[in-house]
């Protein structure tokens, strides 16, 4: 069974689509890919009889062959987007079409060579996992949720966000990266735009409802009151600090 670049892409969509939505079918592919619904039918088949897939009615699978595969092939996209922004500096937007390009030109030992130089990474620039560097227990990732899933109130860290291009472009504009930690002030009832407390300084933020379906969070467990409660109990502190002050000159 020959792999090509085509037969990739295919894998790997289909991969990422069943993580993301729980499941796939011929045409979420075809919109995904941006492709024919007749020449998806026709991959499919051809996968199928190959034993990468199965396809039970509008739903497609992945054989435990073709997930090991599609694993293996988002773990050198992931290796070198690593290796394009930390060592070419590359921004987070523009490595994965160059990724896209290098991972089907990569053998085995370049791979380990690759991975070896990076010091064995385990997550890309996105926060998404690269496999083969992580071991058995390390599989199963911790609890993510969507952005749009956070309560009023509640704290959150940002672990990983979809490698679309448009997505990091707005992020890059709103000044949202990995591991930066916000709190969810409010939801817009009419678009279901949200509005963050971002970093320490509680910088305000709204986010498309678009958008946080492709952000996802670890929750901190506390709840976060906002600047303005923040600055208030500063201020009632440095009060209540001078009051004793006084009494202690007296």
């Amino acid at each position: 069974m020959g792999m090509t670049n085509n037969r990739e892409d295919y894998l790997t969509a289909i991969f990422k689509i069943i993580e993301r939505e729980g499941s796939a079918s011929n045409h979420r592919i075809s919109e995904y890919l941006g492709i024919a619904r007749a020449s998806v039918s026709e991959m499919l088949k051809k996968l199928a009889e190959d034993g990468i897939l199965k396809i039970r009615g509008r739903f497609i699978s992945l054989s435990a062959e073709g997930e090991q595969l599609a694993r293996l092939i988002l773990s050198k996209h992931r290796l070198w987007e690593t290796f394009l922004q930390d060592c070419l500096k590359y921004n987070w937007k523009d490595v994965h079409r160059q990724a896209d390009l290098l991972e089907h030109i990569t053998d085995g030992e370049m791979m380990k060579r690759l991975n070896a130089f990076l010091n064995y990474p385990t997550h890309c620039p996105h926060g998404a996992p690269i496999y083969i560097n992580l071991r058995g227990e390390e599989r199963e990732e911790e609890e993510e949720l969507r952005l749009g899933s956070l309560k009023i109130g509640e704290r959150a860290r940002i672990v990983k966000v979809d490698d679309e291009p448009g997505l990091l472009s707005y992020l890059d504009r709103l000044g949202l990266k990995l591991d930066l930690v916000l709190s969810a002030e409010s939801y817009e009832e009419y678009d279901g735009t949200m509005r963050l407390f971002v970093g320490e300084e509680g910088r305000r933020v709204s986010v498309s409802e678009k958008a946080q379906k492709h952000i996802y969070v670890k929750t901190l467990g506390e709840q976060a009151d906002s600047p303005e409660k923040a600055e208030e109990a500063k201020r009632i502190g440095r009060k209540e600090k001078r009051a004793r002050g006084g009494e202690g000159a007296s």
